[in-house]
């Protein structure tokens, strides 16, 4: 592996590497340990440095590593070329200096923009040592108003190890202890249906090995301007994909009996992968149900109920 790749996977300049190399800077325990987990030495490398510099490389103090990841869609099907330019995005593009990794999903209702984003974090749990958070923000729930970034730090500073008597009761103040609490950490900090980029800015680390993963139905114009944000936008799935997410679900033997009525569900649902989520799990709920007999029934609602959109599918399932 080349000097270049290394300071790019562990996160450390060229130059500060190419100095330990030729013993100008001693190495640190965390630059053994990002260079053990690059490497994928299995802490040999950092048993080698504590055997041939004693008293210079030093155990890091352990501390809590945070797995919040909630569970994501068991079933989970295509969006190969989004995941691959997420990864172009977050942890292959050059970030400029003092600014943190940050990629916010934005799409509609039901366009699948947490799922894709725990699948993506779930597959790159492995780079991000020291575990991950996650905070539901509600910010498009009609039913509550969207949490506050305050409450959303007090939660992640337990999380981190923080004693609740030393968790300030000012936001500013959490913000600055939340920033100090990841210094030398490497975590993915994953915040899902977020409303504005206010909720965001509070949030945020203030280091770039920390990576940054927001979802959102609005585009969040404020973090792409003060924070260098990049954005993804989520559409439908392709018709392949919608017709592999309903067959996974239902079954192909059943979804090969009516290959025409598929078809039909996947265009009443728009190709959205929740509303055919919902729809193949109605589906799996009557299994004595021919297909046709389903898309007839949902017809029928549709005439009833003109002016529903989204909603149709859930006047079938109560």
């Amino acid at each position: 592996m080349s000097l270049r790749e290394l300071a790019r996977r562990t996160h450390y300049s060229h130059s500060y590497l190419s100095k330990v190399e030729n013993g100008v800077k001693s190495p640190t325990a965390e630059l053994a340990r990002r260079c053990d987990h690059a490497l994928g030495m299995g802490g040999a490398l950092m048993e080698a440095a504590r055997r041939e510099l004693p008293g210079t490389v030093t155990e890091p103090q352990p501390w809590p590593r945070p797995m919040q990841l909630p569970a994501g869609p068991v079933v989970f099907v295509g969006r190969s070329a989004e995941l691959a330019r997420m990864d172009r995005l977050l942890t292959e593009r050059e970030i400029p200096a003092g600014s943190v990794p940050i990629l916010t999903v934005e799409g509609p209702a039901g366009v699948g923009k947490t799922a894709l984003a725990l699948r993506w974090a779930r597959q790159h749990l492995d780079d991000f040592d020291d575990g991950a958070l996650f905070a539901d923000l509600h910010g498009s729930d009609a039913t509550r108003h969207p949490t506050d970034p305050g409450e959303v730090l007090d939660g992640f500073l337990r999380a981190l190890g923080v004693r609740p008597d030393r968790i300030p009761d000012n936001t500013e103040q959490r913000e600055s202890l939340f920033r100090s609490a990841l210094a030398g950490r490497r975590m993915l900090v994953v915040l899902d249906d977020v409303a504005s980029s206010d909720q965001v800015n509070p949030v945020l680390p203030g280091s770039a090995d920390c990576h940054v993963l927001v979802t959102s139905r609005r585009r969040l114009t404020g973090l792409t301007v003060v924070s260098d944000a990049v954005s993804l936008t989520l559409g439908q799935l392709g018709r392949g994909e919608s017709i592999d997410l309903m067959t996974a679900i239902i079954g192909e033997q059943r979804a090969a009996q009516d290959p025409a009525a598929v078809a039909a569900i996947i265009r009443r649902c728009s190709r959205l992968p929740l509303d055919l989520r919902v729809v193949a799990e109605h589906i799996t709920a009557l299994p004595q149900t021919p297909l046709a007999a389903f898309v007839d029934e949902w017809t029928a609602v549709n005439q009833r109920f003109p002016n529903s959109q989204r909603g149709h599918q859930n006047k079938l399932t109560e």
